[in-house]
């Protein structure tokens, strides 16, 4: 065989199993169909499908003789038992029949009997018969004997498609034929599917009736009393679902989950009467107290049903005295006991009708977007816009036709604290505006959805005109002068419009206008307050930097700080310079720390208001409320020099009320706001260079001399030491040994030696600070090459028991240094020896 033959028989191969495959897709049920004890059901003109049989019968002989006849309502599409008696019935109790007929297979490793009679097929224990829907087709089955067994037991059968050949089955292949008759009976009380409720009405005697309608998806609304207004379908968070705080959709499972309990034919909540006395188990509600649930249920073909469930609630029934009698009619009066439990729910909405009600102020839907929201208080009426989502609010104030640069997070947080679930904590029927003060209320919110009027308009153009039109040139250059223009709003009334009236212990009492529906009832007065703010509170409260550079010292030629009376300023020419201070004047001269300079600086450029609290105050209150006027600390950063100088004003006041700040000002801004104390503990720091010597590299000292001791040894005594040869070695004495080693840590702790305080400028010593040789001080005099005059350290009195007092150079500062570098040294000269 040659390799295209071979590819010929391969490519013919494949083409029979695509169209085997093809033939099992397109009709499975043709597959084998004769290994089935009914052939006809899945092959040929009269297959039979669970969804096309519309009558079944199960004809018993054997133990008792009892004919249950099954058929399907064309108009409910629902399973009703005709015979022996009227009943509802579980549609998939009868569906399990039709779907095991349609899936069994003979069992052909059972046992097979001689004869009929041997089979007990000569007079069937059951004959099961299925019609087809719409035609008068119908297939049977003979049940005969049951072979012995549990699992292994096997039915003998005679099949219709073949009446002469007894089968074999396994029975648990057709366990459904062996049902007693109650076990076919409708455990769903009213409706299995929450989807397929529209309505339910709730009627406790001696109580107002509560109905709730679907009006859409997830959309329902009270019809009894209709006055309710919309009812709340998701309800709280995390509630119980079959609690009336779980809303609509959790009372909607409640009642999808009403059933029957059944285990057996003798464990079960059906009751047996077949002609009910109603007076027997008291639910007659012309009578007796009851609970009555009527649905509307969706049925095939866009119709609808109203079946009712009426409870018992006269006494509990069961051993455990926690069922009620119950019925549902619909025509067929069927009692049963359900479970109190069950019933619970129900019973609460009963009592409180008001349970469902929707408690959302503000609802909006969650495709519904706001494009305008007014706020009318004691500040006139504040407007907030956004023709276009995408782009941030317009905030227009009182007064101004021009926007405000406003703090989105603020009215975001309005809107979503407006539809919070719950905040609506009670209701109001009927009351007079004037008496809950909502004929003046103290606030007003209107919130419009598709509020804003987008037709194009013509923007104004300046009126001013070239009078001489000698220039046509300069003319035609000229531009418009363009001004913005606020959106309009389109006619009618916003989608929702609430007006805030009486405070009563924590609450305020609302009238909201949503949908042409008015309705009264009292929230927490806090969402008052909130609508009560002034136009400050929805203004960006950021603070305009001194400059937009990474580096804020960057051209910083000047800053000065003015607290407790005293000014502290430093100076520079260059950005490379170093920071001298000026004042105060006993620290003229001297370096700062640029560290601390730098935190200052960036402490004023980065400010942060929590709140905006003023604008324009006038100087009394500047003073009396705020602790501004003059500032409790001034600072002022000065960029550039001379004539490009342009300098830039902060001031800090008093504490804010809470504590958790200050209230400060910008000079050239008209604000008053509240700020962290973040800048004012910058700018308190002491701005001395705390580095006793500035720039000192400790490998280029070439000599050091150390003085003192005289309390050890009864008058100063000298050390003299020089580098030599990257070591160290005593010019005197001269027969001093010493250890390398330590004259270097020396060297080093005088490079990084910071002060810890300052005690005074520019003052001189006191005695008690023991800074005289004479007094036991240590001098370190050392000198830098390339330097002519030599530096020093005047160790004194040990303060406290962690620091020294010390001078040094040329200024007459004292101030504190740590014991742990010196204090070895100060005990005895021998500490540098080896």
């Amino acid at each position: 065989m040659n390799f295209k033959t071979t590819y010929i028989l391969f490519g013919f191969l494949a083409g029979v199993f695509i169209l085997l495959a093809l033939a099992l897709f397109m009709d499975p049920g043709a597959v084998d169909s004769a290994a089935f004890i009914f052939p006809s059901m899945r092959s040929g003109k009269n297959t039979i499908q669970v969804d096309e049989v519309d009558r079944v019968e199960v004809d018993r002989k054997k133990p008792i003789a009892e004919k249950l006849v099954f058929e399907l309502d064309p108009a409910t599409k629902r399973w009703n038992m005709t015979a022996p008696k009227s009943t509802r019935t579980d549609k998939f109790a009868i569906q399990e029949i039709v779907r095991q007929l349609r899936e069994a297979k003979p069992d052909t490793e059972a046992d097979r009997p001689s004869n009929l009679a041997q089979w007990g097929l000569d007079d069937p224990s059951a004959v099961i018969t299925l019609k087809k829907k719409d035609s008068e087709h119908t297939i049977s089955l003979k049940v005969g004997n049951t072979s012995p067994g549990e699992s292994s037991a096997v039915v003998y059968v005679l099949s219709s498609d073949n009446p002469r050949e007894p089968l074999a089955v396994k029975k648990s292949l057709i366990d459904g034929l062996f049902k007693p008759q109650i076990a076919f009976r409708e455990k769903d009380l009213l409706c299995p599917s929450v989807s397929d409720i529209k309505s339910f009405k709730l009627e406790e005697t001696g109580k107002k009736s509560v109905a709730v309608a679907k009006t859409g998806e997830n959309k329902w609304r009270y019809t009894e009393p209709a006055s309710y207004g919309e009812a709340d379908y998701d309800g709280g968070e995390n509630s119980d679902p079959i609690k009336v705080t779980g809303g609509v959709r959790g009372l909607l499972m409640n009642i999808s989950n009403l059933k029957v309990d059944y285990k057996d034919d003798k464990n079960n909540d059906f009751v047996s009467d077949d002609n009910p006395d109603l007076a027997k188990y008291k639910l007659d509600p012309t009578k007796d107290k009851v609970l009555q649930l009527s649905i509307e249920r969706i049925e095939e073909g866009d119709k609808t049903s109203n079946p009712r469930l009426i409870v018992a609630l006269t006494e509990k029934v069961g051993e455990a005295k926690d069922k009620y009698y119950a019925m549902v009619d619909d025509g067929k009066k069927e009692i049963v006991r359900i479970s109190v439990a069950s019933i619970e729910p129900l019973l609460r909405l009963a009592v409180d009708p008001e349970g469902l009600r929707e408690r959302t102020l503000v609802k909006i839907g969650t495709l519904d977007k706001p494009d305008a929201i007014k706020i009318k208080n004691n500040y006139g009426s504040l407007e907030f816009l956004r023709a276009d989502s995408a782009k941030p609010w317009m905030f227009y104030r009182p007064g101004k036709d021009f926007p405000d640069a406003i703090n989105e997070a603020v009215i975001t947080n309005l809107i979503s604290v407006l539809g919070q679930k719950g905040q609506v904590k009670s209701f109001l029927d009927s009351p007079k505006d004037s008496e809950l003060e909502l004929d003046k209320p103290q606030a007003e919110l209107s919130i419009y959805i598709d509020g804003i009027d987008k037709t194009p308009k013509e923007e104004p153009k300046d009126e001013k005109k070239d009078e001489s039109k000698k220039d046509d040139k300069s003319k035609d250059e000229k531009k418009e002068i363009k001004k913005e223009v606020k959106p309009s709003l389109k006619a009618g009334e916003p989608r929702v419009k609430v007006l805030f009236g009486k405070r009563e212990n924590g609450l305020v009492v609302f009238k909201r206008i949503a949908d042409k529906e008015t309705t009264y009832g009292k929230v927490p007065e806090t969402l008052l307050d909130k609508l009560k703010d002034s136009p400050l509170a929805y203004l960006d409260t950021f603070i305009p930097k001194f400059t937009e550079s990474a580096d804020v010292s960057e051209n910083v030629t000047k800053l000065s700080i003015t607290r407790g009376g005293k000014t502290f300023e430093v100076t520079r020419d260059k950005n490379e310079d170093p920071w001298k201070i000026v004042s105060p004047t006993e620290q003229a001269g001297k370096n700062a720390d640029a560290s601390l300079v730098m935190n200052a600086l960036g402490a004023l450029n980065n400010l942060k208001a929590s709140r905006l609290v003023a604008e324009k105050a006038p100087e009394g209150e500047l003073t009396r409320e705020y602790g501004l006027n003059p500032a409790a600390t001034k600072a002022v950063v000065t960029l550039g020099k001379d004539k490009d100088a342009k300098t830039f004003e902060f001031g800090f006041g008093k504490d804010s009320p809470d504590k958790t700040g200050v209230y400060a000002r910008q000079a050239w801004r008209d604000f008053v706001f509240i700020t962290d104390r973040f800048a004012i503990n910058a700018l308190e720091a002491e701005f001395q260079d705390l580095v006793v010597f500035p720039k000192l590299d400790p490998a280029k000292i070439e000599s050091i001399k150390l003085t003192g001791w005289q309390s050890l040894l009864g008058s100063p005594f000298t050390i003299d030491l020089e580098r030599k040869e990257k070591s160290w070695i005593a010019k005197a004495p001269a027969d001093f040994k010493i250890d390398p080693v330590k004259i270097e840590a020396l060297a080093s702790s005088l490079g990084t030696l910071k002060a810890e305080k300052f005690i005074s400028f520019n003052s001189g010593t006191k005695p008690e600070q023991e800074l005289d040789l004479a007094k036991g001080a240590l001098q370190v005099e050392f000198k830098v090459q390339g330097e002519k005059e030599s530096q020093k350290l005047m160790i004194g009195k040990l303060e406290g028991d962690k620091s020294y007092f010390a001078t040094s150079g040329k200024f007459t500062d004292v101030f504190l240094i740590p014991k742990a570098a010196f204090e070895s040294m100060r005990v005895k000269p021998a500490y540098f020896s080896p």
